[in-house]
């Protein structure tokens, strides 16, 4: 009954983390308060599938139809989300459809099951929910003060708001992949993973992932800095924006900072979880610099694309 079995969990898992050709309700599900979907799409509910496919690999995994399945579906799903998020003009579906390019890069790389592919993975969970959940509540305090999320209406909006202005640009740039952000240390952990891989997984997959990179990269921009930069637009800012709105953005886009800057701040917990991941003993010890690696020369031509 193992093919059943794995059927089963895997599309439940698809279901819940939104993989391709499940991912539409993510998008729309924006009716929710601005707080309640940063939390969902960036620390719980959407993370559920990919928590359900880590526990299970154990139990389940070690199979091409477990494995085959899980690549396939995070690849096709990172593609189309990162494609699809600079096709929208709503700030919240902006980042429901980067949400939905990252959980497709976790996946795939869950699929491979490697200790390097599940260790980034789970350093991107961690990147990925300090800057999408600073993204969002920036996303819920331009809609609050300045009455729009509409790209095309949001602009100039630094000076009426520069603590929520500084948060989303901390936040984007941990989302485009920048040194000394939580996101520098996922992205060259993901290259570095897949270059890992026996061929032809590193001709197919590893030019998918640079340019979905390069598309989320824009994505963060779109999100985190043209609502602030240039001059103002339809949108104009009502009253000051409260530090009860300011302040938590912040705070999570410090944190992407902090754990940038020292990775090795990760190594233990990381650690903790590949072991329940892989199920046996998984070292993980973080850094910033690598050196000048095949790894870098791709960082740098994500940034540059």
């Amino acid at each position: 009954l193992y093919p059943w079995v794995a059927v089963l969990v895997l599309l439940a898992a698809f279901t819940k983390s939104a993989q391709t050709p499940f991912h539409f309700w993510l998008p729309n599900a924006m009716t929710a308060p601005t707080p309640v979907s940063a939390y969902l799409h960036s620390a719980t509910m959407v993370k559920a599938g990919l928590y359900l496919v880590a526990r299970s690999t154990p139990i389940l995994g070690g199979t091409d139809l477990w494995s085959g399945a899980i690549v396939t579906a995070g690849t096709v799903t990172m593609a189309v989300g990162a494609w699809r998020a600079l096709a929208e003009t709503d700030l919240k579906k902006v980042l429901a459809y980067t949400t939905v390019s990252a959980l497709g890069l976790i996946m795939m790389l869950l699929g491979f099951g490697t200790d390097a592919a599940v260790t980034v993975s789970l350093v991107f969970l961690v990147a990925h929910a300090c800057y999408k959940g600073a993204l969002f509540l920036i996303a819920g305090t331009l809609e609050h003060e300045a009455g729009s999320r509409d790209i095309r209406e949001l602009g100039g909006l630094r000076h009426a708001m520069p603590l929520t202005a500084l948060g989303g640009l901390l936040a984007a740039l941990s989302m485009a992949g920048l040194p000394f952000f939580t996101g520098f240390i996922g992205k060259e952990l993901a290259y570095d993973a897949l270059l890992g891989q026996a061929p032809p997984w590193p001709t197919v997959l590893l030019p998918l992932t640079v340019g979905a990179s390069m598309l989320l990269g824009a994505a963060a921009l779109v999100a985190g800095v043209a609502p602030f930069i240039g001059e103002m637009r339809k949108a104009v800012p009502t009253h000051p924006v409260p530090l009860a709105l300011s302040l938590p953005p912040i705070a999570l886009a410090v944190a992407g900072v902090a754990v940038g800057v020292y990775p090795s701040l990760l190594d233990g917990p990381v650690s903790l979880m590949a072991a329940n991941v892989t199920g046996k003993t998984v070292p993980v010890h973080l850094a910033l610099w690598h050196g000048f690696t095949p790894v870098l020369l791709l960082s740098v031509i994500t940034l540059a694309g």
